[in-house]
């Protein structure tokens, strides 16, 4: 399940225990980091940049339209 903090502006997105999708700047880019069982950074990836669009944020909750990759092309938007 995914578990979305209201940490920023741009929250920062849990995947799983081992996933996060961390907010870069203040143009909604996010970078994918990966942790080992000790919670130490094994993989951060400044080369997976994603652009994701937000639509309607409360005070718990976004919906994420659209998840784009900076290195491509191609837009995924998402199932309402």
């Amino acid at each position: 399940m995914t578990h979305i903090s209201k940490a920023s502006h741009y929250p920062m997105i849990h995947l799983n225990k081992d996933e996060i999708l961390l907010p870069g700047n203040a143009s909604g880019e996010y970078a994918l980091i990966k942790f080992n069982q000790n919670g130490k950074v094994v993989e951060s990836s400044s080369q997976k940049i994603f652009q994701l669009q937000f639509r309607e944020a409360s005070n718990d909750s976004v919906k994420i339209v659209s998840i784009q990759s900076k290195n491509s092309a191609d837009k995924n938007p998402l199932s309402e």
